[in-house]
């Protein structure tokens, strides 16, 4: 009979543990709960745990699946525990993402939330102090988060990947530094350079004593650290982001590998007096007219506003317009003849823009004055080859 109602009582108590969890309430009332109830229950941590998996088993979201079951991990270890009721604040911060006070979007040290599973939207610094003050203890050990210098990101703003990180970074009030590595003056292959990053290509990031490259890697590093990322930047539900994911993958082999040999044959190599090839850009022009169709038919179907139907933009809809922006430096002319067909795509980068404005204007201010210089040298060599025709054709006349 004790045994049924303490299983009764221990289910009773992680329910309303999950449906806190799921409707995102206070975190101290369950804690308190669980520690009033369960403390007794100790002898029959057991039983605690077999419902805490009848819960997770039960449960349809992933997201609240894998919650939950932290959660009732730690209600059965804790349960005989006075100390967990003070403690439990903090846990209850850490894994459910308390909003962190007014100010600069500071980073986690993420062995003060080493429960949530890795990287993931937590406590900002100094709040573990607040709520350990407010219980009337210490800060908990395993709470203690670090206070660090601002991250430092490696960029050429000419560069569209290192623009996308800078527009994140800005839009999500990000403190870092931005460190500017000259791509024409070929100060990525420098010695310095490439102790930050060994591939020797912009963007990069230096985090304390954490080195990063590649701009997709970055995004989701900078979305999972800083808590006060939105959430529809990198979203937390699994579902949601592996499709984020998927896109981000094809983008490397798709539109990126397009947009960025046309580019660089087209307009970047006479620019820096390298050889281009012909034969590239036919095939770089044909594999980016197949990805932006892909992006209308597949990720723009519909009235969608950005990618994947989401109402507000995620780090694949910033990374694919700041890819696709990089063909202005074509010139007026050849861009229009590979977005004016495809509207759908024309008004996603707008919206996109506003999402991010003022920053993303910002960013691209640069890329719009190396698109202004190389029209400039662009006239001035049709200019040159003109007069020596002109002349030729006056003395063959004469």
């Amino acid at each position: 009979m004790r045994e049924c109602i303490t299983y009764c009582c221990s289910s009773l108590v992680l329910w309303v543990l999950e449906v806190r969890l799921l409707l995102s309430l206070e975190p101290d009332a369950p804690a308190q709960l669980a520690g009033t109830v369960l403390g007794p229950l100790a002898p029959c941590t057991f039983l605690a745990s077999k419902t805490h998996m009848l819960l997770v088993s039960g449960c349809a979201n992933s997201q609240a699946r894998s919650r939950i079951q932290r959660h009732g991990t730690e209600a059965s270890a804790l349960a005989a525990s006075s100390t967990w009721a003070a403690t439990s604040s903090t846990v209850f911060s850490c894994i459910s993402g308390t909003p962190p006070r007014q100010g600069q979007n500071r980073r986690l040290n993420l062995s003060a939330c080493s429960g949530s599973g890795g990287i993931g939207r937590g406590t900002p610094a100094g709040e573990e102090q607040i709520l350990a003050e407010q219980q009337g203890s210490e800060k908990p050990p395993q709470a203690s988060l670090i206070a660090m210098q601002p991250v430092k990101v490696y960029a050429d703003r000419r560069s569209q990947p290192s623009r996308a990180v800078i527009i994140f970074c800005r839009v999500n009030q990000i403190d870092f530094e931005e460190v500017t590595v000259d791509l024409f003056k070929s100060q990525h292959l420098t010695p310095e350079f490439k102790k930050v990053n060994p591939m020797g290509q912009v963007p990069a990031i230096v985090d304390g004593r954490f080195k990063l490259f590649e701009s997709h890697a970055i995004l989701r590093y900078l979305a999972s650290v800083f808590p006060r990322v939105a959430d529809h930047w990198y979203p937390a539900d699994l579902f949601t982001r592996a499709k984020i994911e998927s896109i981000l993958d094809w983008h490397h082999t798709n539109l990126r590998r397009g947009a960025a040999t046309v580019v660089q044959h087209t307009a970047l190599a006479p620019f820096l007096g390298l050889t281009t090839s012909p034969e590239a850009v036919e095939q770089a022009e044909k594999l980016l007219m197949q990805s932006l169709g892909v992006i209308e038919s597949v990720w723009l179907k519909g009235d969608a506003k950005f990618l994947l139907g989401n109402p507000q933009p995620s780090i694949a809809d910033l990374s694919l317009v700041c890819e696709i922006m990089q063909l202005e430096i074509l010139g007026d002319e050849v861009r229009d003849r590979f977005l004016g067909a495809h509207e759908k795509i024309l008004i996603w980068m707008d919206k996109v823009r506003k999402a991010t404005s003022p920053h993303f204007e910002e960013a691209n201010e640069l890329l719009f004055q190396v698109k202004a210089r190389m029209l400039q040298r662009k006239a001035a060599a049709s200019n040159q080859a003109f007069e020596p025709s002109t002349k030729l054709k006056i003395a063959s006349k004469l």
